[in-house]
Order: C-alpha cells, then sequence, then structure tokens
C-alpha cells in the first residue's frame, strides 16, 4: 500500500476547522472518539514501533447525521478513500454472503401472533481484527480531544462500518456463536433464531404466544453475551413481553413511557412502519421535494422502501410514467413538462393517502395448529403484469385471509403480445411461490394458482405440442415449480392481480379492500369456489406461437452438393455424409445398434462423396458409358450409385471412374 499520510492529515485538517467552528458537532465528535478508546474499540500506536513500508494505511473520518435518528452523531471511516488510484475497500476481499435474506426475515417476521424487535450493540465493534491486520486501520486524532494539540496516531481494534470485509466477518462470528454454544438451556429453536431472524445486526422474531417469547427473549440475550454481544433496544407488541425486559434494555421510545396507560410508540421494522398497539404495517410518503426531471421522479420512487410488494400497485403508475419518460429519451436533469408532469403531480398527491393504507402485519400462519394455504394469483395488461399471493387459514371455523407479498412489473418497452404478458406473469407467479416456500418456516396445505387467461392454462396443460423459444422457457419453469393441477381460472372482477398489473388509485376503498383481503370467495367455503372450466389439449391451428412442423423435402439431385456446400471442412463434411449413410440405413429398418461411426463408414462416406463429384463432373461419359452397357439403368441420384428401371438390378454398379 502506498503510504497515505498526507491524505490523512489534509482530512483532519479540514476536519479541525469545522470543530472549531461548530461546537456542538466538536463535543459530539470528541465525546464519540473517547468512546472508541475507553471500550477498547482503538488503541494509541507506540511512537518506537517501526512499521515497514507498505504494511500501513491511514484511513480518513468525518461524521455523519442519521436523519431517522435526529441529533445522533456516528464517525466515518472512509474506507474508500482513494490514494494514488487506490483504497483499503479495493484490496479487502467482501467474503462470502452471510447476511440472512431481507425477505425472508421480513416474511417470517409476519408469521406469528408475538411479535419481537431487538438490535446487536455496534455489532462490527464485538468482532476483533488480528493484530498483524490493525496497522492497515490506522487514523490520525488528537490526544484528549484536545483539537489544538497535535495529532497523534491511533488504530481500531475491530471491524469497521463502511469497510468491505466487517459484513461478512461480523455475519460469521454471530453464526459461530450458535455453532459453538456449549450451554445446555440453549433449545435449537433459539440457535435457529440467531442464524435465520437476524439482518445484520437487527433482530425480528415472531412467537406463538407472550410465554414462548419471554422464553425466547431469555435465552437469546444468554446465548449472544456467551459470544461477546449484546441484545439492546428490545420492543413488542405484547406489553407482558415488555414488562419482563430491563428498563434499560428496551428501545429508547419505551424506556419513557408507562405501559399501563400509554400506547405502544410505532417503531421500524428494517426501514418498515409497524404499529405495535394495533399491530399493522404502514408506509408514509417521502417529504423531501424532487425537481420534476427523470432523476428527480427515479428518487421519488425509489425513496419507498417496499421489499415485500405491499404497496407495489401504487408504485406502478410512476414506473409507467418513468418508463415513458425514458422512451422520449430526455435527460437525467431536463425538466419535463406538459401532460407528464401534470400526471407526476398528480400521482404525488395521490402518495399523500399511503398512510391510509394499513396492512396487518400476523398472517396466522402455522401451519402446525391449523389448515393454512397460500394462493398466487397473476394477471397482465398492456401497461404492466404482477402477481399477488396471500394466506388462507381456518381457525377454528373462522376463516382468515391476508396480503403476504407481491410484485408489479412495467411491460417491457419492447411490445409483447397478452399472452405472452400473461404467461410472463404466471411464471413470475411461480418464482414466487417458489421464493416464498423457501423463506418461511412452514409448509402449506396446499398452493394453488389463479390466472384469468384460458389461453394459459391451455398452455399449461398441453405437453405435446412444440411452442415457440419465448413459450417454451416459461412454460419449462412453470411445469417443474407446479402442477396442472394446481392452475385454476379465476374471472377478472375476481382477481386481485389485475390491480397488480393496471395499478391502484388510493381512495378507491372496494380496491383496496380487496387488495389487503383478496378476493370474496377465499372467505367462503371451498365449494362456493369459481367453477372451474376444463383445460383444452387442443390449440388454434392459426396459434401464432405454436411452431408449425412439416417435413422438409429435400431435393434428391443436390443432397450431397448442398452438404458439401454447408461444410467448409472436409473431415465435418465426411462425418455428416456418414450420419445420413446410417439414417437410410434406419429407415430401412436395418439393425443399427450403436451410436458412434466407425472406420469403415467414414471410408465409405468418403467413397460417396468422390462418387458424386466424378457423377457431376464426368456425367456425359458415364452416361455413354452406360447406355452401351445397360440401357435400363438410371442414377440413384443420392449416393451416386446405379438402379436398373426394370426387373433387371444393378445393386452395386462400379461403373465410374478410380
Amino acid at each position: 500500500m502506498p503510504d497515505n499520510r498526507l491524505q490523512a492529515v489534509k482530512r483532519l485538517e479540514s476536519l479541525c476547522r469545522r470543530l472549531k467552528a461548530d461546537k456542538p458537532y466538536a463535543m459530539e465528535y470528541i465525546n464519540y472518539m473517547d468512546e472508541l478508546l475507553t471500550k477498547g474499540y482503538a488503541e494509541i500506536v507506540s511512537p518506537d514501533e517501526i512499521i515497514q513500508d507498505g504494511h500501513k494505511w491511514y484511513i480518513p473520518h468525518h461524521g455523519v447525521y442519521n436523519p431517522q435518528k435526529p441529533g445522533k452523531l456516528r464517525v466515518v471511516f472512509d474506507c474508500g478513500a482513494r490514494y494514488q488510484g487506490v483504497a483499503l475497500n479495493d484490496v479487502l476481499l467482501p467474503g462470502p454472503n452471510l447476511t440472512s435474506n431481507l425477505l425472508g426475515v421480513l416474511l417470517r417476521f409476519r408469521e406469528e401472533e408475538v411479535a419481537i424487535i431487538a438490535d446487536v450493540e455496534k455489532m462490527f465493534h464485538q468482532v476483533k481484527v488480528p493484530e498483524s491486520d490493525r496497522n492497515f486501520l490506522r487514523f490520525l486524532w488528537f490526544p484528549n480531544g484536545n483539537i489544538y494539540a497535535t495529532p497523534v496516531e491511533y488504530r481500531m481494534t475491530v471491524h469497521l462500518f463502511g469497510s468491505t470485509s466487517s459484513p461478512s466477518c461480523a455475519n460469521k462470528a454471530l453464526q459461530q456463536t450458535a455453532a459453538d454454544c456449549s450451554i445446555s438451556e440453549i433449545q435449537e429453536n433459539t440457535k435457529k433464531t440467531l442464524l435465520r431472524n437476524f439482518y445484520v445486526d437487527d433482530l425480528l422474531k415472531s412467537v406463538e404466544n407472550p410465554e414462548t417469547g419471554v422464553e425466547l427473549i431469555k435465552q437469546l440475550r444468554i446465548l449472544c453475551q456467551d459470544g461477546g454481544f449484546r441484545l439492546t433496544k428490545w420492543t413488542s407488541n405484547s406489553k407482558k413481553v415488555i414488562n419482563t425486559i430491563p428498563e434499560s434494555e428496551r428501545s429508547k421510545e419505551l424506556q419513557s413511557i408507562n405501559l399501563h396507560e400509554e400506547t405502544i410508540p410505532c417503531e421500524r421494522a428494517l426501514g418498515i412502519k409497524w404499529h405495535p398497539e394495533e399491530d399493522y404495517l404502514y408506509f408514509e410518503a417521502p417529504t423531501r421535494e424532487q425537481p420534476v426531471t427523470r432523476r428527480g421522479i427515479l428518487s421519488t420512487i425509489s425513496s419507498v422502501f417496499d421489499p415485500m410488494g405491499l404497496i407495489a400497485p401504487v408504485i406502478l403508475p410512476a414506473k409507467i410514467l418513468l418508463q415513458g419518460v425514458m422512451r422520449d429519451n430526455k435527460g437525467w436533469d431536463e425538466p419535463i413538462d406538459g401532460e407528464i408532469k401534470q400526471r407526476w403531480q398528480t400521482w404525488l398527491e395521490e402518495l399523500k393517502l399511503i398512510s391510509n393504507i394499513k396492512i396487518p402485519r400476523c398472517v396466522n400462519l402455522n401451519c402446525a395448529k391449523r389448515p393454512c394455504q397460500l394462493h398466487m394469483f397473476a394477471d397482465a395488461s398492456e401497461r404492466g403484469y404482477g402477481i399477488v399471493a396471500y394466506v388462507r387459514c381456518v381457525v377454528d371455523g373462522a376463516i382468515t385471509c391476508n396480503n403476504l407479498y407481491s410484485r408489479s412489473r412495467v411491460s417491457p418497452l419492447k411490445r409483447m403480445t397478452i399472452p405472452r404478458l400473461e404467461l410472463t406473469a404466471a411464471t413470475l407467479a411461480v418464482k414466487s411461490a417458489s421464493l416464498i416456500q423457501s423463506e418461511i418456516d412452514y409448509n402449506f396445505d396446499d398452493i394453488l394458482f389463479w390466472t384469468d387467461s384460458m389461453l394459459v392454462i391451455n398452455y399449461i396443460n398441453n405437453v405435446s405440442t412444440r411452442f415457440s423459444t419465448f413459450v417454451a422457457n416459461r412454460l419449462n419453469v412453470i411445469q417443474e415449480g407446479s402442477t396442472t393441477s394446481q392452475w385454476r381460472h379465476v374471472g377478472t372482477k375476481d382477481n386481485p392481480a389485475d390491480i397488480a398489473s393496471r395499478g391502484l388509485k388510493l381512495g378507491k376503498i372496494e380496491n383496496e379492500k380487496m387488495w389487503l383481503r383478496g378476493p370474496e370467495f377465499l372467505w367462503q367455503e371451498t365449494n362456493q369456489w369459481p367453477q372451474q372450466i376444463q383445460g383444452s389439449h387442443n390449440l388454434k391451428i392459426d396459434d401464432p406461437e405454436v411452431k408449425k412442423v412439416a417435413c422438409p423435402v429435400l431435393p434428391h439431385a443436390d443432397t450431397l452438393e448442398t452438404l458439401a456446400k454447408h461444410y467448409s471442412s472436409w473431415s465435418r463434411l465426411r462425418r455428416a455424409t456418414a450420419w445420413m449413410i446410417k439414417l437410410k440405413q434406419v429407415l430401412r429398418k436395418k439393425d443399427v445398434d450403436r451410436t458412434y461411426l466407425t472406420v469403415s463408414e467414414l471410408e465409405a462416406a468418403e467413397v460417396s462423396l468422390v462418387r458424386n463429384v466424378q457423377r457431376r463432373s464426368y456425367i456425359e461419359e458415364i452416361s455413354n458409358q452406360i447406355k452401351k452397357s445397360s440401357p435400363l439403368v438410371k442414377l440413384d441420384p443420392f449416393f451416386g450409385k446405379w438402379r436398373s428401371k426394370g426387373r433387371r438390378s444393378l445393386e452395386k454398379s462400379r461403373v465410374g471412374f478410380a
């Protein structure tokens, strides 16, 4: 590594000027750095320690405020800072991705009635860096926080936020805590929670009842403490669970309220708003105004964080509008006016109503005690296509149905037919069902797929027809991930995926109700579900997706000549001719029990090729000679042999030129 101390000095001088100008900022910064030293996260470098050039690196640092946590400063070490074209993150390996799937953590968070949230305190700082590597984590700071003193060299002893290798190392340490645990009272379910219900340092877990939650929290705290981690900022939708947690270990909002008189404050569950008291998820419209440009529209759309697609139809109209801007080849910062601007402003006004959509967090998913089904709906339109998944459970005879997952996508810029879009939506439904099954902890009693396109059902039921490559590839995915008995037909009015493919206009209560609860027939007994139409195996003759199969008629006179023009290599031409001879033997029902070519067959193919060339080059000489010897024979044009026109047979005439 190059010696970048000069870069670190200049960055510290710039920081020092701000610290001198902003006293509150300076106090928070100094307190943060003092905490690093006090807790042993950093250490001073001994002046007499001599490090060979190229084996040390200085990391610049600065302070940032998190918009979600106002008034709290975090010092960020800039591991991406470049010096002479090199940065620390360029030479660090990221390691394996051991982080749990974000969607999976959120889906499992919705399984049971009692929800629990916690956080690992300074997770990266709990994982040590080997002493031999610490000199690559040097930084400059003022002794005792005196910004008027001469800076000295320090180095980190733990992993840093912003370092490429930190997430993998920290996750490995947390998972190793579960693997190395030898405490007898720790149950396997607790270890599994440590492996599957953490997203980096955030714990999201749901359990059946408060008693189970209390015991799980107790064991998790013991398990994490055994590995050097501390779980803090606990919260739950159950006051019984919260009362068992020491007040100092609760979330900041819970430490200052009276649970007997006040409601549990709202929390953020991995970026999604959660109302624990009423136990529902909700969203808020972005407050930051963006310019009406291609970049501004994309920024606003991206600021609505919705990994489970619970409000995907609300975002779809904005994506369609952005696609129109891209189709017009607008620049990233070119102002947009006219009709598109009006449509965008109308959508922004509607987006303010997004907080009215309340999605139940718990979907009552516990297949061990109650029958549960997964219903996947798919639909497509000219504007887009989408899917939506519902969990239908029967609890003591009462039916519940909740929106679990959804996806809405804009139709491709290259125009596609509606049948192809419908098939693409069906493929997405199968892939999504497979994803849900892999992430959910329970096995569904049944999985059903619904579409309002009979053509798609006919395609899926047909296994003998040869389709175009586009259709065949998607049918292959569908038929591998589902069975024909799982596919059912539903009317467009009862298909909630129609909302996912066209977009949801906020304020239409009926559409909102169907989107959140599913179609009415899912709340009824199975005998009241839509009557099924039997799929047909016979497709229309003029269906453009069906390949037209016809037997090619080869011109007899030029077969070998055509092969000779096709192949530019003599060896490949000879092998192709040999395979043609073998095919002829098969068609004549001769015994051919080999799937390879022999030397004699290759030699025979070579003779056939030579004879064919001779026949074409010396046609007049050969004809005259044949007429003199036998006027009743004719030329077999395929292999250059001569046969009798009548009863006479010349099976292997040797007429020709050597």
